[in-house]
């Protein structure tokens, strides 16, 4: 993971700041939903890929980054516990825990959030 220090942006990191300072390749990241919703994360990390889900609000009463964003150290400490969560394995083994039933009963309570996960699993699949 790279070093996470202050920069130009400080206190106005996003998301797709704390995801990109992973250091690891984000195949693809996606944003489902307006003033709140889920991201949807595809990570590829030499022969192993990553998939990470986590939601996200529109004030700091719904939101984890909204809430610390002035706090250096907790936006260090969100940006820890967000890799850490992040479901590791090699293309085939991430197929089919994203063809759970644990999974697939998640995402169909949104048409968008199922469909990006399908294009996911379709990724995958051409990595095998």
């Amino acid at each position: 993971m790279k070093d996470f220090k202050k920069d130009e942006k400080y206190p106005y990191y996003g998301y797709e700041d704390l995801l990109e300072s992973f250091g690891i390749e984000v195949i693809k990241s996606e944003a489902v939903g307006r003033y709140d919703g889920d991201y949807l994360n595809l990570f590829k990390d030499g022969n192993r890929y990553g998939y990470l889900m986590f939601g996200y609000g529109s004030c700091s009463g719904c939101d984890a980054l909204e809430a610390i964003n002035n706090d250096y150290e907790q936006v260090k400490e969100l940006r820890d516990g967000l890799f850490e969560s992040i479901r590791w394995g090699t293309a085939s083994e991430l197929v089919e825990y994203l063809e759970s039933d644990e999974v697939m009963s998640w995402w169909k309570y949104d048409e968008e959030i199922e469909n990006v996960g399908k294009e996911f699993i379709t990724y995958l699949k051409g990595q095998k």
